[in-house]
């Protein structure tokens, strides 16, 4: 019974490790994008297989890349296709996962930048709640950094 425990143990970070390099690589072309828009096609197409059965911080990216591509775009029309879908994306991929501070700190920044108009700020409080809740325990350095440096900046 042992062995099968000490096995079991030693198999978990292969399972989870390949999860989080993609997350630090979907990261980086991430904030790459929000200022490149070849960069944004590139994020979108890597996650064009993303589903609703993917992790859901790999969905939450997808999401994001929806409205990279809605910042991006100049067709009116277009923008607010990808903002909508973008939002239904992202949205689901909290239900999905709803205390991942990551992906509440996306739709965070989204909706606190996001024009009146598209009245999607309703969970500003919550999520801010949320994504600053015993953030000096959050283990990922950079994703802490790049959260204190977003609301350091207000």
């Amino acid at each position: 019974m042992m062995r099968i425990i000490v096995l079991l143990l030693s198999l978990m970070p292969l399972h989870f490790s390949p999860e989080i390099e993609e997350v630090k690589e979907l990261r980086k072309l991430f904030y790459e994008a929000n200022e490149n828009s070849d960069s944004s096609t590139t994020l979108f197409e890597k996650l064009s297989s993303a589903n609703n059965q993917s992790p859901p911080i790999i969905f939450g990216y997808k999401g994001m890349s929806y409205f990279l591509e809605a910042k991006h775009s100049y067709n009116v029309y277009q923008k607010f296709s990808y903002f909508n879908k973008g939002k239904s994306i992202l949205d689901s991929a909290i239900n999905m996962d709803p205390k991942n501070r990551e992906l509440r700190f996306f739709r965070y920044s989204v909706q606190d930048n996001a024009p009146l108009f598209l009245n999607y700020n309703e969970e500003l409080k919550v999520d801010k709640k949320t994504i600053l809740h015993n953030i000096e325990t959050e283990e990922d350095s950079d994703l802490k950094y790049k959260i204190n440096a977003y609301f350091n900046s207000k």
